[in-house]
């Protein structure tokens, strides 16, 4: 009875670990996808978005896939150089494949602060939707 008592609390353990495990990962993968946005690596982003990942821009009704998005980062990239992004994630109202972040870009000649939600599946991003709710950084 000791042994089995001892394999189920070891076992317990063990899927407690692998479970934050994999809840962590997707935490994880919000740092280097706004390190790759400024200055843009593509690999990186590419490396992120899953093959048929959506991202979504409210502000301007566009929706693009993975190769419009990454094609389309040459625009972005003239906009974010000199300027800088904050984000942090919105804890309680996250969770493992969900995960919702508050951005702050700073621009060289203005801010603009959004609200991002990441969607993942098998570890990659599925979709992004960004909105601003917001042309200062003040509530940052």
């Amino acid at each position: 009875m000791y042994r089995t008592i001892k394999s189920v609390i070891i076992l317990g353990a063990f899927c407690s670990f692998a479970f934050s495990a994999v809840a962590q990962s997707n935490k994880t993968m919000i740092k280097p996808w706004f390190q790759a946005l400024s200055p843009v690596d593509r690999e990186v982003i590419s490396q992120l978005l899953a093959e048929d990942a959506l991202i979504e821009l409210k502000d301007y009704d566009v929706t693009q896939n993975k190769e419009e998005f990454v094609d389309a980062l040459d625009a972005w990239e003239d906009a974010i150089e000199n300027g800088t992004i904050a984000y942090k994630i919105e804890e309680d109202i996250s969770n493992d494949d969900l995960i919702t972040t508050k951005v702050c870009y700073k621009f060289p000649s203005n801010e603009l602060m959004t609200i991002e939600t990441f969607e993942f599946e098998d570890g990659l991003i599925k979709k992004s939707v960004q909105e601003t709710v917001s042309e200062d950084c003040s509530d940052f």
